[in-house]
């Protein structure tokens, strides 16, 4: 990790000395009693930790916050067919490292509906992995993860958006060759099987764009990231 990040809360009490984020300040970082790191506290800022002091297992950490502001979300979001639960903590990190503003995961026609019930899934798990991708990235900031139980529901969410779905059939042109207007964005990308019939159908109604990102077939998870760094070189981010 580049930054390690806290709740409010957390650096307002005494953290436990068995905690990972303690564990990698003193074991990795080598920080002492006395001595500082680059720390944040999430949603909110980046600045300065103080390693005050070690009682009973227990650590206390001061912070302060930087003069600068660290950047905000990008003007993304991502609609995605559930994906592999052995897939999903790295997708989700890697997202979020990235900069995207919002997860949208949807139960589509096609995928493997037990996926859904998978423990990857439960939201204590998924903020661990979102700050797991912000730590990386050197950002306080976390997207906002939905699940919803079909694509239908997920896409009234998104009415004032430019809105694009990739799809490996029914696509019109390439991510890489058309016009993107920066501004806020949606992404939908269908589980491993892809969008049945009625979903391409409802995303057409909904004024998605059919698009591709070229002639070979990827993972959904591959395609998120592949998508996302696409458009963020367009918004002229990366």
């Amino acid at each position: 990790m580049n930054i390690v990040l806290f709740d409010e809360a957390e650096l307002e009490a005494e953290i436990k000395i068995s905690d990972r984020r303690i564990h990698h300040i003193k074991k990795v970082l080598k920080i002492k009693e006395g001595e500082t790191f680059d720390a944040g506290i999430i949603n909110k800022s980046i600045g300065k930790a103080y390693y005050t002091y070690t009682k009973d297992s227990l650590v206390k950490l001061n912070y302060s916050e930087g003069s600068d502001s660290p950047p905000t979300p990008n003007p993304i979001s991502l609609i995605i067919g559930i994906i592999r639960p052995v897939n999903i903590q790295r997708t989700i990190r890697d997202l979020c490292t990235l900069g995207v503003r919002a997860l949208h995961f949807v139960v589509s026609e096609k995928s493997e509906k037990s996926y859904a019930n998978s423990k990857a899934y439960d939201f204590s798990r998924i903020r661990n992995y979102l700050v797991e991708g912000a730590e990386q990235a050197f950002n306080p900031y976390l997207p906002e993860v939905y699940i919803h139980n079909s694509l239908v529901d997920s896409l009234p969410m998104f009415n004032d958006y430019q809105k694009i779905a990739f799809d490996n059939y029914e696509f019109t042109d390439s991510l890489g060759k058309v016009k993107i207007n920066k501004r806020d964005t949606v992404l939908a990308l269908g589980p491993e099987r892809g969008w049945s019939n009625k979903e391409r159908q409802k995303l057409r109604e909904h004024n998605f764009s059919m698009l591709s990102l070229g002639e070979r077939v990827l993972r959904t998870e591959t395609a998120c990231t592949v998508a996302t760094s696409v458009l963020l070189s367009k918004f002229d981010i990366i």
